[in-house]
């Protein structure tokens, strides 16, 4: 009953309970594929900004983007869900490229860098070899002479002329061709046919002029007596019949090289097997490696390979041994490099100065620094004084006084052959410090060192760090069924190719830089690993845009899982440094436990592996899970998911999870 307290005031109740509710702001629920970001995992966003940090920028082959940088005009928050194909065991491989790892590997579709330790070996890579461009082995020879008479005497008609080449030991390097050109005619008095007549021989390939004179008529009528090219080959002109040479006849011939030596130096071998290629003509890489390799035998500290870009190389037995190609310079040009090629994959610097030197008082300490996972050794030299000092000096000087502390060699060096006549001083690093870095402490601080590297011409920075072994698979090899630290492929066949190359991939791999979501977003970026500010067994991290800009730069970075600055400490989500979210960029994923990486459960099984240096390496191995059109219906079943799972639609199952009064399905383009 109503009470009335104040007079002309009369309260009415109304019930309210069965009217609607007032509708709230409109929270929508986006699905679709995207470059970027967690897959099947409902993600608020509230700016446009926020979308393309978390799910990158929009797409050509997928409408999400566009369509919630639309509505994020008016609106302020929605939630995204990505999805796309997953890897699967079993798929066609039109799906298994493009698929996306969601079982926790992080493999397929996240963009990977593998890691690795251990020095690579000495490699010197060959052109390519094809139908188009084969590989054609061959003895000198000379081909293809004619005669052209400039002008058919009316009278006496064409002159029949030809050359005899009674030497045809061609020296030079390269398939060329030469015109020998009568420029003043013969003496008619006698009747001669080419006595008297005036000549030049030009080389084709570079204009030089490279013999002339005057013919003379030898013993035997209508033949000149012998004319040197000076390139190996020597003729006679001969003129049959009764029409002599003119002015403007001409004779032209070509000329190949013997191409069929080669000789192979590895680790400063001064006598090396000279081996002769079969004749023959190779339009594979495998028919070239596998005719030479026939010719290789116990002397030879080499091999034949393909490599990870499928062209022919030439690869030292051991690792970190330098590899060089000497020999005759036409088999080098066949071969697509040059004469004296060489490849050093230790820590070196190499001056570009072949000498003389002067060294004085002022430039004769050289000190040099050696860098190693647990410390950094300093060496000085003195190099003797000399206004005339030689590469072999030099260099012999740095071997013999140098390198060496306390009974322990640290450096080497040598005089490198780069030319047939010249040379450059290389230091390096020892046998027993193959994986360490090396630093000439050039700088002001030492101003003799600084104007020894002057005075040798060796470049800035003065350092270089070992070529790190490396393999192109950016994910490992499968481990055995028997033994986990043994690659499978050895358990098949122990002495395969691919047994050999699986085992170094085991032994060698530190660990895997991995996107912090898959997709296409980071491919193309790269890292570079660096020592860090000279200290033993401290790296720095630098990652770089396609655009070239640097966009994270770590420094301070361990290997050694019990170190605070551990790599994965530093990079990835929940760790102490990289905190909640970890690295915006990269994360760090382990090597296998079995391979000396267990020190939770086993402290004894760790061998801390420090990786080599490696620089502007890319990313790559991002996809986005979008087929084709003939696979969209796999994609419909992506976005369709699966409630047992809370897949796809099926995410936004739990209302009180997630709030949402509009689903959102944009749709993607696929390629037909």
């Amino acid at each position: 009953m109503a009470v009335f307290l104040s007079p002309g005031v009369f309260p009415n109740e109304i019930d309210l309970s069965i009217l609607p509710r007032e509708s709230g702001p409109t929270r929508p629920a986006f699905i679709g594929t995207a470059t970027k970001g967690p897959m099947n995992e409902p993600t608020l966003v509230t700016t446009a900004e926020d979308f393309i940090d978390k799910f990158g920028e929009p797409t050509s082959d997928s409408y999400l983007g566009y369509a919630v940088l639309a509505y994020m005009e008016q609106g302020n928050q929605a939630f995204i869900l990505r999805v796309g194909v997953e890897a699967a065991l079993g798929q066609v491989a039109d799906l298994a490229d493009i698929a996306i790892d969601t079982a926790g590997t992080k493999e397929d579709g996240w963009g990977r860098i593998p890691v690795f330790t251990g020095i690579d070996f000495g490699r010197i890579a060959l052109r390519e070899v094809s139908a188009e461009a084969p590989l054609t082995f061959h003895d000198a020879a000379v081909s293809d002479i004619n005669y052209n008479d400039i002008d058919v005497d009316a009278t006496d008609g064409p002159t029949t002329a030809t050359l005899s080449f009674s030497v045809t030991d061609y020296t030079g390097s390269i398939d060329d061709s030469y015109i020998m050109l009568i420029t003043g005619a013969p003496d008619l008095s006698g009747g001669e046919l080419l006595d008297g007549a005036e000549f030049e021989i030009i080389r084709n390939s570079d204009g030089t002029v490279v013999a002339s004179g005057s013919l003379v008529e030898s013993g035997v009528p209508g033949t000149s007596e012998d004319i040197v090219v000076g390139d190996g080959t020597t003729f006679a002109v001969v003129v049959s019949g009764t029409s002599p040479l003119e002015v403007d006849d001409t004779f032209t011939w070509a000329v190949q090289p013997d191409n069929r030596d080669f000789t192979v130096a590895v680790a400063g071998d001064t006598s090396p097997v000279e081996h002769t290629m079969p004749v023959a003509t190779h339009t594979t890489a495998a028919a070239f490696i596998a005719a030479a390799n026939a010719l290789l035998g116990g002397a030879d500290d080499y091999e034949f390979q393909v490599n990870g870009d499928g062209l022919p190389e030439i690869v030292t037995d051991t690792a970190g041994d330098r590899i060089q190609l000497e020999g005759d310079e036409a088999f080098a040009l066949e071969v697509g490099v040059t004469q004296w090629v060489y490849d050093i994959p230790r820590a070196s610097v190499e001056g570009q100065d072949e000498g003389t030197y002067v060294i004085t008082t002022a430039n004769d300490r050289v000190k040099v620094s050696i860098v190693g996972a647990e410390e950094t050794k300093e060496i000085t030299v003195s190099i003797p004084n000399s206004l005339t000092s030689t590469p072999d000096v030099v260099s012999g000087r740095l071997y013999i006084a140098g390198g060496i502390d306390s009974g322990e060699r640290y450096f080497e060096s040598f005089a490198l052959q780069v030319t047939d006549d010249d040379k450059h001083v290389v230091i390096q690093t020892s046998d027993d410090h193959l994986t360490d870095s090396l630093k000439l402490k050039a700088d002001f601080s030492n101003i003799e060192t600084l104007r020894f590297a002057d005075e040798l011409d060796i470049n800035f920075p003065y350092s270089g760090a070992y070529r790190v072994f490396n393999d192109t698979r950016l994910v490992m090899p499968d481990p055995g069924v028997v033994d986990p630290a043994t690659p499978e492929s050895c358990e098949d066949d122990p002495g395969s190719a691919q047994c050999t190359a699986d085992s170094s991939y085991f032994e060698n791999i530190v660990g895997f830089l991995v996107a912090a979501s898959p997709g296409t977003w980071i491919n193309g970026y790269t890292a570079t690993l660096q020592n860090y500010n000279q200290e033993a067994g401290k790296f720095e991290l630098i990652l770089t845009s396609p655009a070239g800009t640097v966009v994270e730069r770590i420094q301070d970075i361990s290997f050694d899982p019990n170190a605070t600055r551990y790599i994965a400490n530093i990079l990835n989500p929940g760790s102490t440094i990289g905190g909640v979210n970890g690295n915006s960029w990269v994360h760090w994923v382990e090597r296998p436990t079995a391979l000396d990486n267990d020190p939770i459960n086993d402290p004894d099984n760790l061998v801390i592996r420090n990786p080599g240096e490696f620089f502007t390496r890319a990313v790559s191995g991002g996809q986005n899970g979008i087929p084709d059109a003939a696979f969209s219906s796999e994609l419909d079943a992506a976005i369709i998911g699966n409630p047992a799972l809370s897949t796809g639609i099926y995410a936004f199952q739990n209302p009180e999870a997630y709030d949402i009064n509009l689903l959102s399905i944009p749709g993607t383009l696929l390629v037909q």
